[in-house]
Parts: structure tokens; C-alpha cells; sequence
């Protein structure tokens, strides 16, 4: 009886483990990917470095590639970042923390649209 058990549940845990290896190996593998945001607000702060060193500390987001440009009241935003196979750590929720930021009055907002990645050049 013993045997008839052994062998069944060591083949389970050996599947179990493999999968979890491979899971783990998967969300590891991830290029970074390049987005961009284009909005624009009414009233805007006189710099942009309190944005660009929220979006620097973000989990996932390449610190050296964060890029703040403006024209008038335009901002057009654009940093990498990795993120898994399921989404982690999940894009920056700007609409939530613009008016933290010194951003107010959003006339318009294009949602991040991804630009470039390691393997592809335009998405």
C-alpha cells in the first residue's frame, strides 16, 4: 500500500515543482518596454522633476529612461519598464496621482500606448 502511494505523490510534487520553476522563469524573462502618454491639463506646476521622481520610484520603471516634455500645457510623458507575464508590477496610475503632483484641470489624456520593445521595434 505504501509503494501504490510513494510513487504517485513524488511524481505530483515533481510536476508541482516544475511548473512553479517554469512560472518563476517566465515572469523573470520580460523585455522592457518604452510607453508613452500624451495629456494636457489647465494648470500645470513650473517644473516637472516632482513627476519625473514619482514615475522614477515606481516598481518595474527604468529610472534613466523617465522623460518629462512639454509644450504649453502639454505634457507628453515616456519611460520604460518591465513587466511580467501577468501584469506585475501593473502600469502607473497616473490619473490618480496628476492632481498629487501639481497637475490639475485634465482637458485630455491619451491612454500609454507602447512604443518600442527588445524585440520589436514599434507595437
Amino acid at each position: 500500500m505504501g509503494k501504490r502511494i510513494f510513487w504517485p505523490l513524488v511524481t505530483f510534487a515533481a510536476l508541482s515543482m516544475s511548473i512553479h520553476v517554469a512560472h518563476r522563469v517566465a515572469r523573470a524573462i520580460a523585455p522592457p518596454v518604452q510607453y508613452e502618454l500624451l495629456v494636457e491639463f489647465a494648470v500645470i506646476p513650473s517644473d516637472d522633476s516632482t513627476l519625473q521622481d514619482w514615475l522614477r520610484n515606481l516598481p518595474g520603471v527604468h529610472g534613466q529612461t523617465v522623460e518629462v516634455q512639454r509644450e504649453r500645457n502639454e505634457i507628453r510623458i515616456s519611460w520604460s519598464m518591465t513587466r511580467d507575464s501577468v501584469g506585475y508590477p501593473p502600469h502607473p496610475d497616473f490619473i490618480r496621482n496628476f492632481s498629487r503632483l501639481g497637475y490639475d484641470g485634465l482637458k485630455r489624456y491619451e491612454s500609454p500606448q507602447a512604443t518600442q520593445s527588445l524585440f520589436r521595434r514599434r507595437i
